[in-house]
């Protein structure tokens, strides 16, 4: 839905810039919305290029209200300083209709609980940390139900009887943009052994769900491990949903299965993640320090 209030308004609201994929943009809306209702005030979600009805957020039934704001107020939002004259008078005659504030940083901003209503929320804001007044209700933020009614029953049925285990291989704009993979880098099946190996050790055999944007490529790596079962075919928010039907979880270096991970209620639940979540010379300028939960184990 889309609402435009009026200028004098906005200093009454939070809107958060929406960017990336399904996973980022969960972030950002969730960072977004703890912090809107700490203050009580209303949460608005904006885009880049002035797409105001859908944002992939309504695939996992969240239903945010979007707010058309100046494309020059877009653009300053992605940088942390003012790089253009009218940009710096805009910001020190405080013309902005909203004030922008740039995530200083990958890992926690503790100064984040203490902004004001009125601005605008421009980063990726990847840690639990950010939405932690909202952990116990992600369930009903994120709606997976109608998507797990939505997915092959006998599936669905399958990975609840048995004891299961999803596997995301994520390869995509990874391995096929230069910029991306520059930053990211590609898992190779050393760390999927070392994860099975640690999730083995003192347990009962597991089927383990293996989810991958390249099912080929996953099925070839894969090719000597026992007890597989690819799944193939579905949306990008049924496999978000039947990974977080899994017993436990074995991510990417994705926020895509990180939200699987996540959105696993399994009290007993083991998650399986990545040390090097971005490659050595991206973690000379990014700590992920806290990008996952203490009670995950890093390989």
């Amino acid at each position: 839905m889309r609402i435009a209030p009026h200028h004098r308004e906005f200093g009454n609201i939070i809107v958060t810039k929406l960017q990336g994929g399904l996973g980022n943009i969960l972030f950002q809306y969730l960072a977004g919305l703890a912090l809107a209702e700490r203050h009580g005030c209303p949460l608005y979600c904006a885009q880049d290029g002035g797409v105001l009805h859908h944002s992939g957020l309504e695939l996992v039934g969240v239903e945010p209200q979007y707010i058309d704001l100046p494309s020059s107020l877009m653009r300053r939002s992605r940088r942390k300083k003012d790089k253009r004259l009218t940009d710096h008078v805009n910001t020190m005659l405080d013309l902005w209709p909203l004030k922008p504030c740039t995530e200083p940083h990958f890992h926690y901003w503790p100064e984040f609980e203490s902004l004001p209503t009125g601005i605008l929320l421009s980063g990726y804001w990847q840690s639990p940390r950010y939405f932690a007044r909202l952990k116990d209700r992600l369930l009903d933020i994120v709606k997976l139900g109608a998507i797990l009614d939505s997915c092959d029953q006998g599936l669905v049925s399958q990975l609840r009887r048995q004891e299961t285990v999803s596997v995301h291989i994520r390869r995509g704009d990874f391995q096929n943009n230069p910029e991306a993979k520059a930053i990211h880098g590609i898992l190779d099946k050393d760390y999927y052994d070392r994860a099975r190996y640690q999730l083995e050790r003192g347990h009962t055999s597991h089927i383990y769900c293996v989810f991958s944007d390249a099912p080929e490529e996953a099925k070839n790596m894969l090719s000597d491990w026992d007890n597989t079962l690819f799944i193939c075919g579905n949306s990008q928010q049924q496999d978000l949903a039947l990974m977080s039907c899994c017993d436990h979880n074995i991510i990417a270096n994705s926020s895509f299965s990180w939200w699987g991970a996540m959105l696993n209620t399994n009290p007993a639940k083991q998650v399986i993640t990545p040390k090097q979540w971005f490659t050595v010379q991206a973690l000379k300028s990014r700590s992920v320090k806290d990008l996952v939960p203490d009670t995950w184990s890093r390989v």
